[in-house]
């Protein structure tokens, strides 16, 4: 019986804080699936952090982690816990999360998905590994503070290459969405010009 952490995260970008968990979760469990989002955030590509994630912090992690790229990081962690309820797991499963995102994981979905499981959710705030959030990341990136943006990115990694990455392959503008014209109902616009030529006398 294997004791797994399960951690679902955009990490847009990836941070001291969102390092500090993955290091809690690695020192509190057997192996720990981490289950990232590869979608665009604001100025943050998705295929700019998957380069970082597999050049620079895959190999920083502790060694008992697994990351699994693409999809719904949620979604994922349900599909898991969903085919080790199919096959009657034993192993014990922690989810790790930020107190908001634990509403995710409530306890009609973990009935539906994970009835026979043993499954414990740990939300784990802010200020228990390093009070930085995505948000605040990505405005030093938008307005260029990288002494703030170095700062707050987690150590064993370059961060002036993670930096330099982030600026060169930001998202493409999306195309934008064609207007849709209504166009009027073709009975008004008959009747109309009957009314017009029952005016003029045509």
């Amino acid at each position: 019986m294997a004791k797994i952490g399960i951690i679902p995260m955009a990490a847009k970008p990836y941070h001291a804080g969102h390092d500090g968990l993955v290091r809690m979760a690695a020192g509190e469990n057997d192996q720990v699936l981490l289950f990232v989002s590869t979608g665009d955030r604001d100025d943050v590509s998705g295929e700019a952090m998957a380069k970082i994630w597999q050049e620079q912090i895959e190999p920083s992690l502790p060694g008992n982690v697994k990351v699994t790229y693409g999809g719904s990081p949620v979604g994922n962690a349900f599909v898991v816990l969903g085919k080790a309820n199919e096959t009657g797991s034993q192993d014990e499963y922690v989810i790790y999360s930020d107190p908001d995102d634990a509403s995710r994981f409530d306890d009609k979905s973990l009935q539906k998905y994970a009835a026979n499981l043993k499954v414990t959710r740990r939300p784990i705030e802010r200020t228990s590994t390093v009070n930085i959030s995505g948000t605040q990341m990505r405005e030093f990136l938008k307005t260029g503070d990288k002494k703030s943006f170095l700062k707050y990115l987690p150590k064993g990694i370059d961060g002036n290459v993670v930096w330099d990455t982030l600026l060169s392959m930001k998202p493409k503008p999306k195309a934008p969405t064609a207007k849709k014209v209504t166009k009027k109902p073709v009975k008004a616009e008959a009747l109309l010009r009957g009314y017009v030529r029952g005016v003029l006398g045509r």
